[in-house]
């Protein structure tokens, strides 16, 4: 009886463990989750609390495209297919821009990831109608 609570107890602590780690890599550092776009494209800005120091964008597979933000930089600018997405030095903030999508009616989607200050890391999905 003694071994069954032991054991019971041990795969509890595993499982809040996992549950923490877990919730930690998906820690927004105030950056939305999603962002949508019409047809048409345009550009949004959003804010976080972090400041971003590497940008990419991937596609649902991981191919995509990267960028580290380099000392004597002062804007990154990272492009993918129809996603381009900027932010400054020190900034607290990523500028999206959105081209118009050509098949309309189609939705597509791609996803920023960005990794900010204190090593935390914002995914966002950029779905355009």
């Amino acid at each position: 009886m003694r071994h069954k609570l032991k054991l019971a107890a041990i795969a509890l602590i595993a499982l809040v463990m996992t549950l923490l780690a877990s919730c930690m890599l998906q820690e927004q550092d105030g950056y939305p989750d999603i962002v949508r776009f019409s047809a048409e494209g345009g550009e949004k800005t959003v804010y976080g609390d972090g400041q971003p120091y590497h940008l990419a964008i991937r596609t649902y597979d991981g191919d995509g495209a990267s960028k580290t933000i380099e000392n004597d930089s002062t804007t990154t600018v990272v492009s993918y297919q129809w996603l381009t997405v900027r932010t400054r030095l020190l900034s607290r903030y990523l500028e999206i821009e959105v081209q118009p999508n050509p098949n309309k009616g189609k939705s597509r989607t791609l996803y920023i990831e960005a990794y900010t200050s204190f090593n935390k890391y914002a995914g966002i999905k950029v779905v355009q109608k």
